[in-house]
């Protein structure tokens, strides 16, 4: 009796598993934009960028990061498409947040080279890329 009541308990789970295979906390982004801004911003910290210098930015579908690569694509040299296309590669098969570090200009003073950009997996929260400002 015993034995039956375990293998109708492996049927249903089977089944359940069957109906819905993939469990409802694997659904959606494990981490949210919050979390991913704090992983990017200990990120810079550890580099060794003053986050009091810079303002970070996530959007819920990374059109940011869309347009600037598209944009960086389009106006790199051969070489550089190839080091942009390494760096992409590192990004492909993954969500991820897109964390954009915009330098702040204080009044009087001159912006620095470009933005920096923190690339945080949306199910791990581990760290896929950094593109350091300048890059």
């Amino acid at each position: 009796m015993k034995c039956l009541m375990s293998f109708w308990s492996a049927c249903i789970l089977v089944s359940l598993f069957m109906i819905n295979p993939v469990p409802a906390l694997a659904k959606g982004p494990a981490v949210s934009k919050a979390e991913a801004t704090k992983i990017a911003d200990r990120e810079m910290d550890m580099i060794g960028y003053k986050r009091s210098e810079w303002k970070a930015h996530a959007d819920e579908n990374n059109a940011e990061w869309k347009k600037v690569s598209e944009l960086r694509r389009d106006s790199a040299s051969p070489e550089e498409k190839q080091y942009l296309k390494k760096q992409e590669s590192k990004l492909k098969r993954h969500q991820y947040w897109a964390v954009r570090y915009e330098h702040l200009v204080p009044p009087g003073g001159t912006k620095k080279n470009g933005d920096g950009w923190v690339f945080v997996a949306s199910d791990s929260g581990r760290v896929l890329l950094v593109i350091l400002p300048g890059s």
